[in-house]
């Protein structure tokens, strides 16, 4: 669950009825049922970026990522999937709706992220589904409407974790290099340039 979310008792009592945990994690957002997915993390330099920006910047890497596997993403807009989703328990799933960050294909989620700052550098980390969970979530949050998200098996059948993992490293790579490229000093310049 996203740092600020406040979920139901009736919704917290459901998750441990099925043996799911509940954890908060440090950035924003709604809740993720981690289950099927590949979960990714970064953590950079802010620099001059704000945040949007820093999204975009890892987004044009998973979006590299996923055209490895021959998925065609891009980044999606506020309510893109479901922008009807609003009530007690439907802003409880990430996948339920598409915010400014999140990466689609088509008008399909397939990537939910959130981020964090603090001084002069990001946490950003974020789902990506590599199996249908959609109607799990949906018994856990109990969202009745629509839920236009896509996962990894669904646009690429026999696509493995691993596979999935893969691509995205490449991904990274391709848009900033190796980890060998990246230099000490370098970072700490960025670092120094942020200040949040």
């Amino acid at each position: 669950m996203g740092l600020h979310q406040h979920l139901s008792d009736e919704l917290l009592e459901r998750c441990a009825q099925e043996g799911v945990e509940v954890v908060r994690r440090p950035t924003g957002g709604s809740a993720v049922l981690h289950d099927t997915d590949l979960t990714y993390a970064v953590v950079a330099p802010s620099g001059n970026r704000g945040v949007l920006e820093a999204y975009r910047w890892v987004a044009g890497c998973l979006i590299e990522g996923l055209g490895r596997l021959g998925i065609d993403a891009r980044v999606g807009g506020p309510g893109g999937t479901n922008p009807g989703a609003a009530g007690l328990d439907s802003q409880a799933a990430c996948f339920a709706v598409t915010a400014g960050a999140d990466l689609q294909v088509g008008t399909a989620k397939i990537c939910g992220s959130a981020q964090v700052r603090r001084r002069g550098w990001f946490l950003q980390h974020g789902s990506i589904p590599l199996a249908d969970n959609r109607q799990v979530t949906r018994r856990l949050v109990r969202h009745p409407g629509p839920n236009n998200s896509t996962c990894i098996t669904k646009l690429r059948p026999g696509t493995t974790w691993e596979k999935l993992a893969a691509c995205l490293v490449e991904g990274f790579e391709s848009q900033w290099g190796t980890s060998a490229e990246f230099e000490l000093d370098d970072m700490k310049r960025w670092a120094r340039v942020g200040g949040d």
